[in-house]
């Protein structure tokens, strides 16, 4: 069973990104994976293959869908993956220049142990501040069965 009860602060809204100033995080969770052992596992948790451009000079903002690490290995790891940007710990984002994603709201935990299971509905997003060309991003999570890699919500 899961909750988002008790770790309110950890999942503040977190942007990644600015209009091109950071560099993508290009497969840091990849790496970072195979650097923590075989109870680490890197998913996918949402992918824009096409983030549509501004519109009006209004970005078109994506919603990004809640991510529940699999059962196998249930809990986000507790490890910062990415040095040029702040997103949750076990999260990393490979992303265009002009695109800024948001990563926020309350986490879920699994009530059982404690830990972080990932991010739930409505916050988190995407844009592409690119005037005329689409861009693409993809979030990455990477979840643990070790439960000493396990994060617990605390910053």
């Amino acid at each position: 069973m899961q909750s988002t009860r008790g770790v309110a602060s950890a999942f503040v809204l977190v942007v990644s990104g600015c209009l091109g100033l950071l560099a993508p995080a290009a497969a840091h969770a990849a790496h970072a994976a195979s650097d923590w052992g075989p109870d680490t596992e890197p998913v996918v948790a949402w992918r824009a293959t096409s983030l549509p451009p501004l519109q009006d000079h209004q970005a078109v903002w994506l919603p990004i869908d809640s991510f529940t690490c699999p059962g196998e290995h249930p809990w986000l790891l507790d490890r910062r993956l990415s040095q040029r940007e702040d997103l949750p710990r076990g999260v990393d984002v490979d992303r265009g220049r002009s695109v800024i994603v948001a990563i926020g709201g309350e986490p879920t935990i699994d009530e059982a142990t404690g830990y972080v299971t990932g991010w739930g509905e409505g916050v988190s997003r995407a844009a592409n501040f690119h005037p005329t060309d689409p861009s693409y991003a993809t979030v990455r999570a990477v979840c643990t069965s070790d439960p000493d890699l396990a994060y617990t919500g605390t910053p």
